[in-house]
């Protein structure tokens, strides 16, 4: 693979499929010209490694994989002074300790760090269990070379990104509730698509919470539909100045609401929902909330069911609470 290679990847190529072309590339390149028992490019999340993609078959590693990141030799490679590459890795002192290094039995080693946008995104990173015939200090130009092209393209694929974003928050004006002005349902199920691919490509975890309003019957039958709209109204505007601006809001039912937060981290979740709870109370505005987090390298459609539930389980709480206020 040359720069020309990297350079006619189809970028724009739908749900990001150009970016992970370009991955595979380099990977398949490096395996041809430096055999290792494996490479592999990562996504660094918090304290996990999401794996993006892998070549090789000496590990049990695949894309989709999820790996330690402090437990590793790429972060002591990224968080010391570490040679980045080894061709016997025991005879380091600096790499003496990794976790790592026992439970996959590794001997040699090579790793670039990834950057984007001014921060770490993760690391091009070779393994292998056995010594080989070549000397990887002979190649490291090559190494670099592959990490710095790799940078490249998801620099550019992270622009053509952001974008694609703005494209997706205009296509999402022609798919909003009348009453409320937030995207709607079929809006919710398109993000939900978008986002997967989106998690999927650079290894990054969303969230989803479900807020259901509470009482909204009753007080369409008490009040009239007027007021009831106007508590609907309420809920939106609660909705618009809690969530972040990389998040989407959406009315997905009468009395349902939903967020989509991404990215976002279990910390970042935390924080989202305790926000939320603190808005609806704030506002007045009576409301039950379930928010689940996007596991690493899971699908991101598995956390609805799970949102929804911790919602109905909310709900009933606050019932019983309400049935027995002692």
């Amino acid at each position: 693979m040359t720069a020309m290679d990297v350079a006619a990847a189809p970028q724009d190529a739908p749900d990001g499929a150009g970016f992970l072309l370009t991955v595979r590339q380099t990977l398949d390149f490096l395996a041809d010209r430096v055999p290792m028992g494996l490479w592999m490019f990562t996504r660094v999340d918090g304290d996990h490694r999401v794996v993006i993609d892998a070549v090789g078959d000496a590990f049990p590693v695949a894309g989709g994989s999820v790996l330690g990141w402090s437990a590793s030799i790429c972060h002591r490679m990224v968080t010391s002074d570490a040679p980045r590459v080894v061709n016997d890795i025991r005879s380091v002192e600096v790499y003496d300790g990794v976790p790592d290094i026992r439970t996959f039995g590794i001997q040699r080693y090579s790793g670039w760090p990834v950057a984007a946008e001014g921060r770490l995104f993760g690391t091009l990173c070779g393994i292998d269990p056995h010594p080989g015939a070549q000397d990887l200090a002979s190649v490291e130009p090559l190494i670099a070379y592959a990490g710095t092209m790799l940078t490249a393209a998801l620099t550019a694929d992270l622009e053509r990104d952001r974008l694609q974003r703005r494209l997706d928050l205009a296509e999402l004006a022609s798919l909003t509730d009348s009453l409320t002005g937030l995207a709607n349902r079929r809006a919710f199920d398109m993000v939900l698509t978008v986002e997967q691919a989106r998690t999927r490509r650079y290894g990054h975890t969303a969230a989803v919470a479900v807020i259901d309003l509470n009482h909204l019957k009753v007080v369409n039958d008490t009040h009239g539909h007027a007021r009831g709209d106007a508590l609907i109204g309420q809920a939106s505007d609660v909705l618009r100045s809690t969530v972040r601006a990389s998040d989407t809001a959406f009315r997905i039912g009468g009395d349902e609401f939903a967020v989509i937060a991404t990215p976002c981290r279990a910390d970042e979740a935390e924080v989202l929902e305790d926000r939320l709870r603190a808005a609806f109370r704030d506002a007045g505005v009576g409301a039950a909330i379930g928010l689940a987090v996007q596991a690493p390298g899971r699908p991101l459609t598995e956390v609805v069911p799970v949102a929804d539930a911790r919602m109905y389980l909310d709900k009933r709480r606050m019932s019983e609470a309400l049935q027995d206020p002692g």
